[in-house]
């Protein structure tokens, strides 16, 4: 294993499928914890070569290998850090595997030390080789996402905090993707003070956290009343943000804006 400094890569196609999937908050911490004990292996990411109808996937080199962690490792990195038995392993395996893109094995042995095994599929490897752009983690991070919206602006956030005027859609795909999810449907209009409400509790969750400054603009561009779009933008001390750019929006937009331990304005 390599040296533990409790930091890893995620790229951007792995970052925007975790936006864009379907699985759950516990799925996708999952998921993040088992890219980083991956990296703790020091195995790399083996390169695949895809046909050109796209079905099939052959390792260019290196096959990877087989691994496995306690329960109580993935406890400690927040998954349930309550829990005293390997329970709460069992919804997130089942759903991984019922929509399997990532793994050639992954199963849950229960008993005295439970355990659990992994093994990362030729589907994974080219959602993960591409780092030409890439967020990094710290694995600490992943015991504060207790819902799909945490695991979103984490990846989000940690994805574009050096850019110097970073931003992200909450429900589209970056444009620099090369895996096309379907893009997630806007709040309704009945849903939308709800909406705001859960938007603004985690909003402020990793403004505190990551100490920015984060605006959400929920926009209302279409042909009558209702969101159409979310979009993001980061500002911290080193971004080029100004002000009035910050929060320069289409005037029917609600904005949210947080700061560190603040609300800035709503």
């Amino acid at each position: 294993m390599v040296q533990d400094n409790k930091k890893f890569r995620i790229s951007l196609n792995m970052a925007e499928y975790l936006k864009l999937s379907p699985y759950t908050a516990p799925s996708k911490k999952l998921l993040l914890a088992l890219i980083y004990l991956q990296h703790l292996e020091q195995e790399g990411w083996p390169k695949v070569s895809i046909s050109a109808d796209g079905t099939k996937f052959t390792y260019d080199d290196k096959i990877p290998k087989k691994h496995f962690c306690y329960a109580a490792q993935l406890r400690s990195l927040g998954l349930a850090p309550n829990s005293k038995s390997s329970k709460f392993l069992e919804q997130p395996v089942e759903e991984l595997l019922a929509n399997n893109v990532f793994f050639d094995d992954l199963s849950l042995t229960t008993g005295r030390s439970s355990y659990l095994s992994w093994h990362f599929g030729r589907l994974a490897a080219p959602l993960m080789t591409d780092m030409d752009t890439y967020a990094l983690m710290e694995s600490k991070d992943i015991a504060h996402c207790n819902s799909d919206l945490d695991v979103v602006l984490l990846t989000q956030i940690s994805l574009r905090y050096k850019m110097r005027c970073p931003s992200f859609s909450l429900l589209t795909a970056d444009k620099r993707a090369s895996w096309k999810l379907q893009s997630k449907e806007p709040p309704s209009s009945g849903d939308k003070r709800a909406f705001v409400t859960k938007l603004r509790r985690a909003l402020q969750k990793w403004a505190n956290l990551k100490s920015c400054r984060l605006v959400a603009e929920l926009a209302q561009t279409g042909c009558a009343p209702g969101i159409t779009s979310v979009n993001i933008r980061i500002s911290h001390g080193e971004t080029r943000w100004s002000d009035d750019q910050l929060r320069k929006f289409h005037p029917r937009s609600t904005i949210i804006d947080v700061g560190p331990k603040t609300t800035v304005g709503f």
